[in-house]
């Protein structure tokens, strides 16, 4: 099984790291509550590389 290991440092890090998780966030269709609103099928093909699916379909 991959893992991705997430390190952020300094304020530089919190930054970029809110950045980051905005972007994968945008990119698969899930809200800031873990809920899918996307529109097309194919952003969850890979959603599961950054998110597991938890109960009542939110994604954390």
């Amino acid at each position: 099984m991959r893992e991705i290991l997430h390190i952020q440092v300094g304020q530089c890090g919190n930054q970029i790291s809110g950045k980051f998780w905005e972007l994968v966030c945008d990119e698969h269709g899930i809200d800031a509550t873990g809920k899918y609103v996307g529109d097309k099928h194919v952003q969850l093909e890979r959603v599961n590389v950054h998110y597991n699916e938890a109960s009542g379909g939110r994604y954390v």
